[in-house]
């Protein structure tokens, strides 16, 4: 096969997971709810984002480990981070986000060079430099767009405690209460304590909270940054291991050689 269509080849498998990855952005920024009700629908979206994270670390290893020149990987990013919009959306936010990828991943395509320049030998393990750099980079993507998502949905309504947290703070202290009530007057008695309970507590806690509603989709933000980079951090062999198979894979299909070269070195000794 032609040089030029490997390159092609790879260049496509780059964009299309960014692309994938974008898609997912644009659902997170779309049902951004999900992560204050959390459910089963949450964790569907979640593997959802890992898969997408470790199908664009994988393709990003494949290009900065084999394209040369260095701008020739720089040109592929550039591409990926458009297609990562393109199944997104283009704000202020996505744009910032964008811009922080490009980045991680230019870095990470550098350091990877240096690694495979430095080493006498061929080794996939050259691909794991900067990695984690860039699936926190990832990470952090995925925040904005739910960060976007939020923060819009605040601005137009105002920010309201999940009805899910009020029913079950009510439900804990309706338990002891119905015991002290005879059962004659039980129930109704308890469907006055839940009107009063929501509308009491809600109305309390939603004015309290007011004055700091710009703040809260940052912090929930944060939170989800921090848990996503912890588990990242704990996945980061993944990425390193499908490499390992598909270099593998690549050097038997005849797509990649090992080139050997002779170098000259230059050494200081005693005369």
């Amino acid at each position: 096969m032609n040089k030029m269509l490997k390159i092609g080849f790879l260049m496509v498998l780059l964009v299309t997971a960014g692309y994938f990855f974008g898609r997912i952005c644009h659902q997170v920024g779309q049902e951004y709810g999900l992560f204050l009700a959390p459910g089963g629908e949450l964790l569907i979206l979640l593997l959802r984002f890992f898969i997408a994270a470790v199908a664009l670390a994988v393709t990003a290893g494949l290009v900065a480990g084999l394209f040369r020149p260095l701008s020739m990987a720089f040109l592929a990013f550039a591409l990926s981070a458009v297609a990562i919009l393109a199944g997104w959306e283009i704000s202020w936010i996505s744009g910032i986000m964008i811009v922080i990828y490009l980045l991680a991943s230019c870095v990470y395509a550098a350091s990877v060079a240096k690694d495979m320049r430095e080493r006498i030998k061929v080794s996939e393990t050259s691909s794991r430099v900067g990695q984690e750099m860039l699936l926190v980079a990832l990470a952090l993507v995925f925040c904005g767009s739910f960060y976007g998502g939020f923060s819009d949905q605040i601005k137009r309504e105002g920010f309201t405690i999940p009805e899910q947290y009020i029913q079950t703070l009510e439900q804990q202290i309706e338990g002891p209460i119905g015991a002290l009530i005879p059962e004659i007057m039980r129930e109704q008695v308890l469907n006055n304590f839940r009107e009063s309970f929501q509308n009491i507590l809600g109305g309390f806690v939603d004015d309290m909270l007011e004055p700091y509603e710009p703040y809260i989709p940052v912090a929930f933000a944060l939170a989800i940054l921090l848990t996503l980079a912890t588990l990242l951090r704990f996945l980061s062999w993944l990425p390193l291991f499908f490499l390992t198979a598909i270099y593998a894979l690549l050097r038997a299909l005849h797509f990649t050689k090992v080139e050997y070269q002779t170098v000259e070195v230059e050494r200081l000794v005693l005369d």
